[in-house]
C-alpha cells in the first residue's frame, strides 16, 4: 500500500516533541499504512501540511508532561479553550487559531498527553519510553478506530445506500 500524500490525510496525529519517542510514536503510526491516516513529528508545520491538517477530519497533538505519574491523559482542543488550557498545549491552540483564521474552519482536535520519559537529568521519577510508547499507540488507536474508521464506513455505507435507491424502476409493462 503507498503512503498517503498529505492533502488525502484525514487524520493526523501531531508528535509535538522531537526526541526519540516521538519519532517511534509516528513511525508506529505510519507503519499500519491506513490509507487517510498519518503522524508526524514537530512544533513547525510546512504550509503545505499546515494546509492539509486544516482540510482533515481529526487531528491528535501529542505531547510530554513534566509531572511524576503513568497516567496518559487525553482531553478535546479547540481554538476557543486556551483560557482553559495550561502553557504547555497552548502551541497546539494557537495553531488551530491561525488554521481557523486562514481557512474558516479546523479539524475536530484532542490532546494526548505522555508522562514524561526517563531523564536522570530532571529528577522527576519517570515511567519507562516502552511502556509510555504502548500506552500512546493504544489511545491513538482506539481514536482512529472511532473516530475514522466508523467515519469512513458509515460514509460508504451512505453512498451505496444512495446508489441503491438512484436506480431508475424497471417497467413491467409489455
Amino acid at each position: 500500500m503507498s503512503a498517503t500524500s498529505p492533502s488525502e490525510t484525514k487524520f493526523w496525529v501531531i508528535c509535538r516533541d522531537d526526541n526519540p519517542l516521538a519519532y517511534q510514536l509516528a513511525k508506529t503510526i505510519n507503519d499500519w499504512q491506513i490509507s487517510g491516516v498519518r503522524a508526524r513529528v514537530g512544533h513547525q508545520m510546512p504550509l503545505g501540511v499546515s494546509d492539509a491538517i486544516a482540510q482533515a477530519d481529526s487531528v491528535i497533538f501529542v505531547t510530554t508532561r513534566e509531572t511524576s505519574g503513568s497516567h496518559v491523559s487525553v482531553m478535546p482542543v479547540s481554538s476557543t479553550s486556551a483560557n482553559t488550557m495550561s502553557k504547555a498545549v497552548q502551541s497546539p491552540v494557537s495553531f488551530l487559531n491561525t488554521l481557523r483564521k486562514r481557512y474558516g474552519r479546523i479539524p475536530q482536535a484532542w490532546w494526548l498527553q505522555l508522562p514524561t520519559i526517563e531523564s536522570a537529568q530532571s529528577g522527576v521519577k519517570t515511567v519507562p519510553a516502552e511502556y509510555i510508547l504502548s500506552k500512546a499507540v493504544s489511545k491513538i488507536e482506539v481514536f482512529v478506530r472511532n473516530h475514522y474508521i466508523r467515519h469512513q464506513a458509515f460514509q460508504a455505507d451512505c453512498v451505496a445506500s444512495a446508489e441503491v435507491n438512484s436506480v431508475e424502476p424497471v417497467s413491467m409493462a409489455a
